[in-house]
C-alpha cells in the first residue's frame, strides 16, 4: 500500500491510551481517521478523566473523527477500515478482535492485549489466518535509546548481553 492512504478505526474506548494512539496515528500524513466504535459495555468508573465519555469527546473534538457507531460490526461493514486501533475490555478483546481480522483490517491493540492466555492465541491465530498484521502497542518499542541498543546488540557491538533492565 506505499502511496496510499490508511482508513483507520478506532473500536473500543476502555484503555485510556487510546487517546495518545488516535494522536498518533491522526499526526500521520498517510492516515485517514473514519470512525470510532465503543463496546457498549455500562461505564464503571464515572469520576476519573478517563472516562469513554471523555475519550470519545477526544475522537470526536481533538482528533477529528467524523463518525460514531453504537456497534462495532456496523463500523467494520459500512468503513472497511485498514486498520483498527483496537481497545475495548481485555474480556472481549479476542472475540472483537476475531471480527476485525476477518474483515481484513489489521490490528494495534494495548498491553495486555487480551484477558488470557488462551484469549492470546485465539486473536494471535485469527489475525494469522485472514493474513493481516497484530500489533500489540508498547512504549518502549518506540524508544530511540531502546532501539539504538538493539541495534548494538545486533551488530555484535555490545558484546554478550547477559541482562537487561529498561
Amino acid at each position: 500500500m506505499a502511496g496510499s492512504r490508511y482508513r483507520v478505526a478506532v473500536i473500543g474506548l476502555a484503555h485510556m491510551h487510546v487517546n495518545e494512539l488516535m494522536r498518533q496515528f491522526a499526526a500521520l500524513p498517510d492516515v485517514e481517521m473514519v470512525a470510532v466504535a465503543d463496546t457498549g459495555r455500562a461505564e464503571v468508573n464515572q469520576s476519573s478523566p478517563s472516562t469513554r465519555a471523555h475519550t470519545l469527546r477526544v475522537a470526536q473534538s481533538e482528533i477529528g473523527i467524523p463518525h460514531t457507531y453504537a456497534d462495532y460490526h456496523e463500523l467494520l461493514e459500512r468503513e472497511q477500515p485498514d486498520i483498527v486501533l483496537l481497545c475495548p475490555e481485555l474480556a472481549y478483546a479476542a472475540d472483537i478482535g476475531e471480527a476485525v481480522a476477518s474483515r481484513g483490517a489489521h490490528i494495534v491493540t494495548e498491553k495486555p492485549f487480551t484477558a488470557s492466555l488462551a484469549g492470546a492465541h485465539r486473536l494471535a491465530q485469527a489475525a494469522q489466518a485472514a493474513g493481516v498484521q497484530l500489533m500489540v502497542n508498547w512504549p518502549s518499542a518506540w524508544s530511540g535509546a531502546i532501539r539504538c541498543m538493539q541495534q548494538l546488540v545486533q551488530d555484535g557491538e555490545a558484546g554478550a548481553v547477559l541482562q537487561v533492565h529498561t
